[in-house]
């Protein structure tokens, strides 16, 4: 691969948007129909400023589409702008090679692009998104779609909006979906309050731990069975990634469509092996109710940890107790999860909860 992009060769894979690839010399050359379109789109991020979900809504207006026939999006045209692939550069590791093709875009155009995603904090990803700033990214459910809300921003006159909005609509625009984003500031706050007053209500915990005990005693054959059932679906997710990077190594699978799947199916694995644990534990614990000295810990820890810790702290906090988020009629509905162990001295215990997890607010 590194002997081939040395050359000016091709070596990702099919061939991106607005170029084709020539059998005989593995080079790029201009698509006679796309290149056109791949101009325009930094033509008009340039020049008139407009956005990249606009863009690609007038683009998918036009009836224009990828080049595997779906609509564009936003996050499909930041990807394009911030690429140098349309300067004309190849490159593999730590070989790159300039004009190993035909530019499509010369390099004042593509550095005006530069500077206004990086001034968009658009580089790199949809709408400046950092998971890593959102603790509750993959909670919240999308009452329109059903998918789930990701962290997305906004650069305004003085500062960074941050947002919670539905993963159509940050990929695909209103068209993606309608569902309105929540202010990410006002909702983690809410939620870091209603989940110390939740750790308030003892009757209400001492009754979702009898209240559980009762449930596994009924239903402990069929945790069994679902535990073998996941652990079978996880084997089959795990070898799906592994037909997917057999398909990447040997060049049968666009790159980008191979990581969106790989990381899919990871995700996918993840949630499967949490249900594992939890399965687990529901076959082989019964619960007991927490102490008043461990929910006293647990509401100031998670107090002092939502007032002064970290973003990663505050993360998994709500990761170990926060099951999902649902809206309902324009009202926040959390599902807590009381953990089979709670929290003391700052640390964070393991992600094992009750079953069903208890509903506040």
């Amino acid at each position: 691969m590194e002997r081939k992009a040395a050359k000016g060769e091709w070596t990702h894979g099919p061939r991106p948007y607005g170029y084709l690839l020539d059998p005989d010399t593995s080079h790029l050359v201009p698509h006679p129909e796309e290149q056109d379109v791949v101009k325009e789109i930094f033509r008009l991020y340039a020049d008139t400023k407009q956005g990249t979900r606009a863009i690609a809504e007038h683009l998918n207006a036009l009836g224009k589409r990828t080049k595997h026939g779906k609509p564009f999006s936003g996050h499909t045209i930041v990807r394009m702008l911030a690429n140098r692939l349309y300067l004309g550069e190849v490159g593999f590791r730590d070989v790159l090679v300039e004009n190993a093709h035909d530019a499509l875009v010369d390099e004042d155009l593509f550095e005006r692009c530069q500077r206004i995603l990086q001034a968009r904090g658009e580089v790199g990803s949809s709408r400046a998104a950092t998971n890593s700033d959102y603790q509750l990214t993959g909670l919240i459910t999308c009452p329109e779609c059903g998918h789930k809300f990701v962290g997305t921003s906004a650069m305004g006159k003085l500062r960074r909006y941050r947002y919670y909005t539905c993963f159509s609509r940050a990929r695909y625009g209103p068209a993606g979906c309608g569902a309105h984003r929540i202010d990410a500031d006002q909702l983690e706050e809410a939620m870091a309050t209603a989940l110390v007053e939740f750790f308030e209500r003892t009757d209400l915990i001492t009754a979702a731990v009898e209240a559980e005990r009762e449930q596994r005693a009924q239903h402990t054959d069929r945790f069994r069975a679902e535990l073998e059932a996941i652990t079978g679906q996880i084997a089959a997710t795990e070898a799906a990634v592994d037909r997917y990077l057999s398909a990447f190594e040997t060049g049968e699978i666009d790159p980008k469509i191979c990581g969106d799947r790989v990381r899919d199916l990871t995700l996918k694995i993840d949630q499967l092996k949490t249900r594992r644990g939890q399965l687990a534990d529901l076959v082989s614990a019964t619960p007991t109710p927490p102490t008043e000295d461990e929910l006293n810990t647990t509401r100031a820890t998670l107090a002092q940890i939502f007032k002064d810790g970290r973003v990663g702290q505050r993360k998994a906090f709500i990761e170990a107790h926060v099951a999902e988020i649902k809206i309902e009629n324009a009202r926040i509905l959390p599902t807590f999860i009381i953990p089979a162990e709670l929290c003391t001295q700052g640390l964070v215990v393991g992600r094992a909860g009750l079953e069903p997890a208890t509903e506040g607010l």
